[in-house]
């Protein structure tokens, strides 16, 4: 097992840093009932909740909405401004990114206005006087555009295309979850021409794994499974149907959990099911009584099932790509999406990692994955902007 980058990266943190300047944090068009991606949504919520504890001076205001407002404490250091129509449709969504945002931020100068979800307006410039850090989370427009063109309505293609160019073109401070997306972003620009602002890769944190339940027993598996090409699915199913039948006794739960692309069902084993959603509690229970969790992808920013499955007692096993490499740094079970044999000898060493192993993954995981130190590498970069 190598050592991971964040976890030397931890040591350059300052213990004690306080952001100089006022935040204004952008929540309002993020809802747990509306979004397509719960990973960046808790992301989001991570990254305010450690930002404010860096203490911004003059303080923290948060364009939120109802059903997010409670996940922040009240205190005189918070300021919560409700944009109630940024979630409920499409498009009060648009309007707010484009050109709602930018008019709540104005009311700031000299403030950092932060955009978790890494996307700015491309229609207005950031207001006077603001800075803008965006957090991004990869570079999956690139690669869609490389690999998948006519995946997505031509709208929406195009929408978030020109919000990912305004964002390089724009922002003051480029943040991103891992080197491998900075690399990304850097590489892109470098060959457009376009000359970036600051790229610091500040990581994802994670909050301490809960302590597993004394006896608690574990069976099956867990696959995540999704529409979206890069996940893979079809080769999902194409795979575990293939190992399945090749290990005839093997009656334990297989849970698929997501939705199967088109023209794609499960073979009808006894043991398989397929749950199209869960909220956050039943995606952890069921991961708590699985003894692997299978995860394919041929593109990731990040990464984020194999680290949860080990905080989980899951052993991971997932697709080796340049995201999950440089996250996992040799824990887990990474397999050869273009080999079978790879991934079948993957999924037998999954199904007999023991408990001492997977415990002292998450040991080593939970000591680099922490928001306080990415909370305290975006202070850092910040203020060193900030002081020009």
């Amino acid at each position: 097992m190598g050592r991971s980058p964040w976890a030397a990266a931890s040591t350059d943190v300052p213990s004690s840093i306080q952001i100089a300047e006022p935040v204004v944090f952008s929540l309002a068009d993020q809802s747990f009932s509306r979004t397509k991606s719960v990973g960046i949504l808790n992301v989001s919520l991570g990254l305010g909740r450690a930002l404010l504890d860096m203490r911004p001076g003059g303080g923290m205001t948060l364009l939120v909405n109802g059903e997010l407002s409670d996940r922040f404490p009240d205190s005189v250091n918070v300021r919560k401004i409700q944009c109630e129509g940024a979630a409920r449709s499409p498009l009060g969504r648009i309007w707010y990114d484009q050109v709602g945002v930018y008019r709540a931020a104005r009311r700031f100068p000299g403030a950092w206005l932060v955009l978790p979800k890494g996307y700015a307006s491309f229609i207005l410039p950031p207001p006077r006087g603001v800075r803008l850090a965006c957090y991004v989370h990869d570079a999956m427009q690139l690669h869609y555009r490389r690999h998948h063109p006519g995946y997505f309505p031509r709208f929406e293609r195009v929408y978030f295309w020109r919000g990912f160019l305004s964002t390089l073109c724009h922002a003051d401070l480029i943040m991103t979850n891992s080197h491998f997306t900075a690399g990304e972003l850097k590489e892109f620009a470098a060959a457009r021409s376009i000359r970036l602002a600051p790229v610091v890769p500040v990581g994802i944190g994670f909050d301490a794994p809960p302590a597993p339940k004394a006896g608690a027993a574990r069976s099956g598996f867990l696959v995540l499974a999704s529409r979206m090409p890069h996940k893979l699915t079809s080769l999902a199913v194409e795979w575990l149907g293939r190992w399945q039948r090749e290990q005839p006794g093997f009656a334990e739960p297989v849970s698929w959990v997501g939705s199967l692309p088109r023209g794609i069902a499960l073979p009808e084993f006894p043991n398989w099911r397929l749950i199209n959603r869960l909220d956050d509690a039943q995606y952890h229970e069921l991961m708590n009584r699985a003894r692997a969790l299978v995860y394919f992808s041929e593109y990731e920013g990040f990464g984020m099932p194999p680290v949860e499955a080990v905080f989980r007692g899951a052993a991971p096993v997932y697709s080796d790509i340049p995201a999950t490499r440089e996250v996992m740094t040799g824990r887990g079970m990474p397999f050869d999406n273009h080999s079978y044999t790879s991934f079948s000898e993957a999924l037998l060493q999954g199904l007999e990692c023991g408990s001492k192993t997977l415990d002292e993954w998450a040991r080593s995981l939970v000591d680099a994955l922490r928001w306080p130190d990415v909370a305290g590498r975006a202070a850092a970069a910040m203020n060193r902007i900030s002081c020009g």
